[in-house]
């Protein structure tokens, strides 16, 4: 397979796609096999704002400064070790492809061991009238595909790994047209108007929510339950099971075994 090099997503971030005349716009499907907001959830999106704050498409703090994707998560390295597959989202031809980063968290070799390389492992793919999609943070030796394959909607790239720079498994889209970054969530939005612009996706229904925070984190969790009253936990073998629910039912639920005390 040719290994070509990508372009690094973070040395400088072109400024989001303009108003303009009429052109052939693109239609995307969703590029990670799962479920949103279930088994994968949206965990940044494109920045909108061209000063050093921060402003996703609906106002929210919901990115980081000059962040030129989508970010979709999976929820932790076990799940990313079954393999999540990443999707081509049109059809196109591949013009860069790499799979030799090691699926390291950025924290534990820092950010100069992969200085112009911050994709990791990544799929380019050109999709004709100016539109161009990268998908970026792709397991190690995972990528399907080589440079001049052409792809169709759906066709597998490869997994979501932990390779370049972050922290979490997950997979970094970005969406280009006349090299400009498009927001597929908000394309031709306002520069000061929220929520607007539209979306280029096609069979997308459901986005995942999260509550507002006190500040920007890159990552949060939420515990729940009732302190025991009575005597500890005996050791053992033990089954836990949750769920989360809303006004559509049921969301996310999951059912696991817990191991208490020496086995």
């Amino acid at each position: 397979m040719n290994v070509w090099l990508l372009s690094s997503l973070l040395l400088s971030a072109a400024p989001l796609s303009a108003r303009a005349g009429p052109v052939d716009e693109i239609k995307l499907n969703f590029p990670v096999r799962c479920e949103l907001g279930s088994t994968c959830f949206i965990q940044n999106y494109v920045d909108h704002d061209s000063t050093d704050r921060v402003r996703d498409y609906q106002c929210g703090g919901r990115s980081y400064d000059a962040h030129d994707g989508t970010d979709i998560r999976i929820p932790d390295m076990a799940v990313q070790r079954q393999g999540v597959e990443v999707l081509a989202t049109a059809a196109g031809t591949v013009i860069a492809t790499r799979d030799e980063i090691d699926d390291i968290s950025v924290r534990t070799i820092g950010r100069t061991a992969i200085k112009g390389k911050e994709c990791g492992n990544g799929v380019v793919i050109d999709h004709a009238n100016g539109w161009k999609t990268q998908y970026c943070h792709l397991a190690k030796g995972s990528v399907r595909v080589s440079r001049n394959e052409r792809v169709s909607p759906g066709h597998t790239l490869g997994l979501i790994g932990l390779s370049g720079d972050t922290e979490f498994p997950h997979l970094h889209l970005t969406v280009r047209h006349l090299n400009k970054i498009v927001d597929p969530f908000a394309y031709e939005a306002e520069p000061t108007v929220c929520g607007s612009g539209r979306p280029i996706w096609t069979g997308l229904t459901r986005e995942y929510r999260a509550p507002a925070l006190d500040r920007d984190k890159a990552q949060y969790f939420v515990a729940s339950g009732r302190k025991r009253k009575d005597e500890a936990w005996k050791p053992g073998s033990y089954t836990a099971a949750y769920s989360v629910s809303g006004n559509d039912g049921t969301v996310l639920s999951k059912t696991f075994d817990v191991q208490l005390g020496a086995r």
